[in-house]
Order: structure tokens, then sequence, then C-alpha cells
């Protein structure tokens, strides 16, 4: 039901087809040609179009901004944390193991350690790729094994992502003893 996501998509594309000799037409909404009319006509179903994408992003950012600010479950897959419908639940299996990668690595242990130890065992990312440096190194810095829930980033006027003093994404939520915890927050 429409061409392009926005109207400078629209013009943008009709005009490069327009250089090879293809042209745009509708009889169903009265733009063949490339009269007044029918340029007045792409011209506000492109802009109708563009409203009802944004419109459609804007309710499911609004809707799943609502499921975050509960603390559901948003098809986020966290290594040692799974779910039950809506509810964010501590996995039977990988629960422990990311447990044991924290007090091992606060016993001392190296995450070159820490990865052999997890491909010895055939442990599985949840992409079902093998362990690996940058899996452990994530798992041991983020805040969601003591419990918090994160989603999103917050953006400034150019949709850039806001950085804080340490240039970290600044978190659109973030909500201690939002999750079930692996480990302490002492821990992390």
């Amino acid at each position: 039901d429409r061409f392009a996501r926005n109207m400078q998509d629209h013009f943008y594309y009709e005009h490069i087809l327009n250089e090879y000799g293809v042209t745009i037409d509708s009889v169903r909404e009265n733009i063949a040609g490339s009269s007044i009319e029918a340029t007045g006509n792409k011209a506000l179903n492109s802009l109708m179009a563009e409203m009802q994408s944004r419109k459609g992003a804007e309710d499911a950012m609004r809707g799943m901004l609502g499921k975050a600010r509960r603390c559901e479950y948003l098809g986020d897959s966290t290594f040692g944390l799974g779910h039950e419908g809506n509810v964010i639940t501590l996995h039977p299996f990988e629960a422990p193991i990311a447990a044991r990668a924290h007090s091992d690595y606060l016993a001392g242990v190296s995450i070159g350690g820490i990865v052999e130890w997890m491909v010895t065992e055939g442990v599985k990312t949840t992409r079902g790729k093998d362990a690996n440096y940058n899996f452990v190194y994530h798992m041991l810095k983020s805040m969601k094994y003591a419990g918090v829930y994160i989603w999103g980033f917050q953006k400034d006027e150019y949709g850039k992502k806001v950085l804080d003093e340490y240039g970290n994404p600044v978190p659109l939520v973030y909500i201690e003893g939002g999750i079930p915890a692996i480990v302490s927050m002492e821990t992390k």
C-alpha cells in the first residue's frame, strides 16, 4: 500500500526510476502520468504513508517501553536467563554456569581460563556458538546478572545514543531488582 516509508525516499527512488524511463502509475490512487494532480496525489500518498509508518513505530515503542518499565520479557536472550510468558526467570542449566563464571573470575581465574572451561564443558551461547572471550567478557560486565533490568538507550535530538561520563550508552530503562539475580550486586 506504499512505495516508500517516507516522502524523501519516495521521490528519490521515483527520480532514479524516471531516469531509466520507468514511471510509477496507479489508477487506484489517481497517480497516473505527470500532471499536477498526479504529482499532488503522489505527495499526499507519500505523506500519509510516512505518517502511518511513524505512528506505527511510536505505538510499538510505547508498548515496548511499557513492558520494559514493568520488567517484562521483550525477546532479549541473555545467557542464564529464560522466561515464562512475560516473566523473566533463571534458566535452570545456564544460570549456574553464569554464576560459576563470576565466582571463578573473582577467585582470580582469567577470562581465557573461564572460556577454556566452558568450551571443555560444551557450553554454548544463546545463539548456539561456542563460548569465547567476548561472550565471557560481556557476561562479567553486564549488570543484568546482578538483577538489573536494562532496556533500550536514551537518544539525543539527532537520534544518537546519549553517553555517560565513561562513554557508555545511558539505558532508557534501568531497574535494580527488576529481574532474578544470578550474582549479588557486590559481585558486579
